[in-house]
């Protein structure tokens, strides 16, 4: 169930956040996740169903970043968080 998958991976000694979700509506333009008190923007394509990721620092020791934490921006910057069914 749910609308995203996320998890940390490491390859070639760095490790990346991968996501992957529906955008139904393509309402979403931006994903800002957080892992370890530090903020990482992911760029959603204007596509039914994604699949992104994005370098993290290597350091950080979480495998998921904390769903409820996650926010949800449109292609004007407006946070639409409490409108994006998540779960």
């Amino acid at each position: 169930g749910g609308n995203f998958r996320e998890r940390v991976v490491e390859s070639g000694g760095k490790q990346y956040d991968l996501l992957g979700g529906r955008n139904s509506g393509l309402a979403i333009s931006e994903i800002v996740i957080s892992l370890d008190g530090r903020d990482y923007r992911l760029d959603i394509p204007e596509k039914e169903h994604f699949f992104v990721c994005t370098e993290i620092d290597s350091e950080i020791e979480e495998t998921h970043s904390d769903l409820d934490e996650m926010k949800f921006y449109d292609k004007d910057g407006k946070d639409i968080s409490d409108t994006v069914k998540w779960n």
